[in-house]
């Protein structure tokens, strides 16, 4: 009976470190999935500036209005907060655009030229405003499922705070030193060097969350092994 006891004690430990190395893992590739998904969105608010940016100049040329079939003024009101009205309205842009190259080549190279100028724009704040810059990130993460706090810092090319949404100073260092960061207007000659810096809040929770499921099958396993092997010593 000892012998069985010792031999059921290995086994049941053997078991019990196979199934904690096993969720490590998994919690591990979680990790990296949700690094993944963090870069994706960080990259899509980069496209989605540049879709709000190109928005902006067309309504400016005086010929959205033309392109949609409709005034222009309503609907940019709450545009920056519309990723999917973005989308659409890009899709009628390029659309406009295709067509009209066909019909009058010259007309459209001139209004290509005026969407690829930066002339439209005041200072920064016309060309990107701060509540324009929240309303787009909060939205991309919000849309790709993303159901936590998010702490944002724009830095400017000598280091200087352009847009945060923090006013604590050690945490916004936090928000400096964060490894999900990117060139706002990469191809952009003046602004190229303004960089936005991301944080995700409780990030360890936030996988453990998603996890919750396999984690609870998990314990409910463990539990069933060590009550039969308790009932049949």
């Amino acid at each position: 009976i000892v012998f069985i006891i010792v031999l059921t004690t290995i086994a049941l430990t053997g078991l019990t470190a196979f199934q904690a190395y096993w969720i490590n893992s998994a919690v591990q590739q979680r990790k990296i999935q949700f690094d993944e998904k963090v870069q994706l969105c960080v990259h899509e608010i980069v496209e989605r500036i540049e879709k709000f940016e190109t928005i902006k100049k067309a309504e400016r040329t005086g010929k959205l209005a033309n392109i949609l079939g409709q005034s222009s003024t309503d609907i940019f009101t709450n545009l920056s907060q519309d990723i999917h009205l973005q989308d659409s309205i890009v899709k009628e842009i390029n659309k406009h655009l295709r067509l009209g190259i066909e019909k009058d080549e010259n007309n459209m190279k001139e209004f290509m030229k005026d969407l690829l100028s930066i002339d439209f724009f005041a200072n920064f704040e016309d060309r990107l405003a701060k509540e324009d810059l929240e309303n787009i990130i909060f939205q991309t993460f919000s849309k790709n499922n993303f159901e936590t706090s998010i702490d944002y810092a724009l830095i400017g090319t000598k280091g200087e705070v352009v847009y945060t949404n923090t006013q604590d100073s050690t945490h916004l260092k936090q928000v400096e030193s964060s490894s999900y960061s990117i060139n706002l207007f990469p191809d952009d000659f003046f602004d190229a060097e303004l960089r936005l810096y991301i944080l995700i809040a409780n990030q360890t929770k936030y996988v453990l969350k998603s996890m919750w499921v396999m984690l609870l099958l998990s314990f409910m396993f463990l539990v069933i092994i060590i009550t039969i092997f308790y009932y049949n010593i």
